[in-house]
């Protein structure tokens, strides 16, 4: 990406799996870095750009309500405050109107970003791996006891953090106006599929549907199973025919 003029950028979940990726390429690309947590609630005097990537998967000790919208909405208040020239929403595919209380959530945020009166991108990822990932990971670790339970006939487009990290840099330094960005990797996977490429031989099977019922409600209890909300979205499909990535000539890795 051609170098950008420097800039201050407080970015919200700075701390988090995709946060740490953005905060060391601004680094390097020379632009001062204000992370912010979702616990502060001090206000940074100054900035050019505020990057959000704020978010849960599953409700825990805060609700989606409160982790996206109402953590949004604040920020945006943040953001007129301290008059910024753009905000970066970090939003996911298949974000929509209806669904899960998941992407209920995440189009909200979208509709607050949009109607703030601040130029804005919102940058929507599929699937996101990485060596720190907790979602292809946990499938790796489970593919090698050989065996893998497959719970949804979803098709998913996993997609490197570095390439998440790029596009959000790039909208954050005025690339990306007033508009949404999907972004997917170079390759769409069924779960059987991308089973076969994280751990090859690993054998795969597709449980009853009353099973993933039983399984999805204690996941509501129990962290190291999907809830109903997950089990909801990995049967529907989190790809993108978007061509940013390719038009910006963003290195965009396959999945090993």
């Amino acid at each position: 990406m051609p170098k950008a003029k420097p800039m201050v950028v407080l970015v919200a979940g700075g701390t988090g799996f995709v946060g740490k990726h953005i905060v060391k390429l601004l680094e390097r690309r020379g632009h001062k870095v204000i992370v912010h947590s979702r616990s502060q609630k001090l206000l940074p005097t100054y900035a050019d750009v505020i990057i959000n990537l704020v978010g849960i998967i599953r409700e825990d000790e805060q609700t989606f309500k409160e982790a996206h919208v109402d953590f949004t909405k604040w920020l945006v208040r943040v953001g007129r405050k301290l008059k910024v020239r753009q905000f970066v929403q970090m939003s996911a595919i298949g974000a929509a109107s209806t669904g899960t209380q998941y992407q209920i959530t995440k189009h909200q945020t979208e509709e607050i970003v949009r109607s703030s009166g601040l130029q804005y991108a919102i940058v929507r990822p599929s699937f996101i791996f990485g060596p720190e990932d907790a979602s292809i990971n946990r499938f790796r670790a489970i593919a090698r006891t050989g065996f893998f339970p497959i719970l949804a006939n979803g098709r998913a487009q996993p997609v490197h953090v570095d390439t998440v990290a790029q596009v959000i840099i790039a909208a954050a330094e005025g690339r990306v106006r007033n508009r949404a960005v999907e972004v997917g990797g170079p390759e769409v996977f069924t779960y059987k599929q991308l089973l076969d490429r994280v751990h090859p031989g690993v054998r795969t099977f597709r449980l009853p549907r009353f099973v993933v019922r039983f399984i999805a409600f204690f996941g509501e209890w129990f962290t190291f199973l999907p809830t109903r909300e997950q089990v909801v979205m990995m049967s529907q499909d989190s790809i993108t025919k978007d061509s940013t990535v390719e038009r910006w000539g963003i290195r965009n890795p396959r999945l090993r």
